[in-house]
């Protein structure tokens, strides 16, 4: 989405960034930024806990526990949970 965005950016002669004209222009994008930073938070949240749990548990994945004949723990096992909390 963002590269097709600009690709219409760079392609458009039209196309140019300006400073808003009025200030009452300015706060609504003050307001919608405020905005999106709280709907967006929860998640960053929610991902910062999940890789601390990963990094702090790695045992508590399937396939991280050793078997019998292994004495450390498998961290390739918890790679895909830290990625998600990444993401």
């Amino acid at each position: 989405m963002v590269s097709l965005l600009i690709v219409d950016m760079t392609a458009s002669e039209k196309f140019a960034l300006k400073p808003p004209s009025d200030f009452l222009i300015v706060i609504p994008r003050l307001l919608s930024s405020i905005m999106m930073h709280l709907i967006v938070e929860p998640d960053i949240r929610n991902g910062i806990a999940l890789m601390k749990y990963t990094v702090n548990h790695p045992a508590m994945f399937k396939g991280a526990r050793p078997s019998k004949d292994q004495t450390s723990i498998n961290t390739l096992a918890c790679v895909p949970a830290f990625f998600l909390g990444l993401a």
